[in-house]
């Protein structure tokens, strides 16, 4: 069920990491980045993008566990290797105590496949318990992802395993999850606001950080509207850019363009684990007194390193394995 992939999918992938990249390479570079207007765009909804990218290629009308084995090998083997090897590839001995940092605090590491790989542990937990208590799976998962949401909040900057932003993550992993298994009823329906999503969602990430929460609202309901309205600012973005693309994308493969962005969708998870280190030593060949031009050099520099590192370890069985999160083992 569902195993052909769709280029529009494929396409937004490639939209997505190429974001990510750019958002790194001015975080990294623009030390005033949190009033830079463009950052504060692709920081809006990028990584809900790609959560809800996930969730909408996870959707397979029935969670086994084989996928948690599977999940457990494509993204915890990744992110338990790269920051040994991250600190071999900087002529560093290797200091084993970063794994305790990464397990504790998952944000110092490549969080992105902690996060995707528990949120299927907790999806396939919640399914369960649904099919056992015979009640929906979707109201299991929105009283599970509150309960989530709520002990990420108390053990915030306290060690939590990640749960905070785990929580927050799987609700765009589940908003692409049901989308596909709705898609009849929810596309043909949200794909008449698609433009009205879009400039919603321009408008409303524009304001996202300027406003000043604190000017109108009591003390205790600043944190809870401020998260509110970064879940309606990312979700507005994230369903518009979904629409939109499957409207004018669709599975489009004839342009050269849509094609070769196609082919960076479909190798987002190793150019991921790659872009950190590709980004630093962007930097390091290039540098220059005009921010933009550094910026724009790093962007692109960092990205045709990111894609040919993916490439050459993806040659290979076990650098793929390592590295890039692609099995080619047969498993019993």
């Amino acid at each position: 069920m569902f195993k052909q992939r769709l280029a529009y999918i494929d396409f937004l992938k490639g939209v997505a990491i190429l974001l990510v990249i750019l958002g790194h390479c001015i975080q990294y570079t623009d030390c005033n980045f949190c009033d830079n207007i463009l950052y504060q765009y692709i920081h809006s909804f990028h990584m809900p993008l790609f959560m809800f990218l996930s969730g909408y290629v996870s959707y397979k009308g029935i969670l086994q566990f084989s996928s948690i084995k599977k999940r457990a090998i494509q993204l915890l083997v990744p992110f338990f290797v790269w920051p040994s090897f991250s600190q071999i590839l900087d002529m560093k001995s290797v200091d084993f105590s970063v794994y305790r940092d990464i397990v504790l605090h998952p944000e110092s590491g490549l969080w992105f496949l902690w996060s995707l790989f528990f949120i299927t542990v907790f999806l396939f937990v919640f399914d369960n318990l649904s099919k056992k208590i015979h009640i929906r799976q979707e109201y299991i998962v929105c009283l599970g992802v509150m309960v989530l949401l709520c002990l990420g909040f108390v053990l915030k900057g306290k060690i939590n395993f990640g749960l905070n932003i785990t929580s927050w993550y799987m609700i765009f992993y589940m908003q692409g999850f049901y989308m596909r298994k709705y898609q009849c009823v929810l596309i043909p329906f949200f794909r008449k606001y698609a433009f009205v999503f879009f400039v919603i969602f321009l408008i409303s990430a524009y304001f996202m950080d300027s406003l000043k929460w604190g000017t109108f609202l009591p003390v205790r309901l600043v944190y809870i509207f401020s998260i509110g309205y970064r879940l309606f600012v990312a979700t507005m973005g994230t369903f518009s850019f979904y629409l939109l693309g499957q409207k004018f994308i669709g599975d489009i493969n004839h342009n050269n363009l849509i094609r070769m962005i196609n082919e960076i969708g479909g190798r987002t998870l190793g150019i991921y684990c790659i872009q950190f280190k590709a980004i630093k030593w962007s930097k390091e060949l290039f540098v220059s007194s005009n921010l933009f031009l550094q910026i724009l050099i790093s962007f692109i520099a960092a990205t045709l390193i990111s894609i040919m590192l993916e490439w050459m370890f993806s040659q290979n069985k076990y650098t793929a394995f390592l590295f890039v999160g692609k099995n080619r083992f047969k498993m019993k």
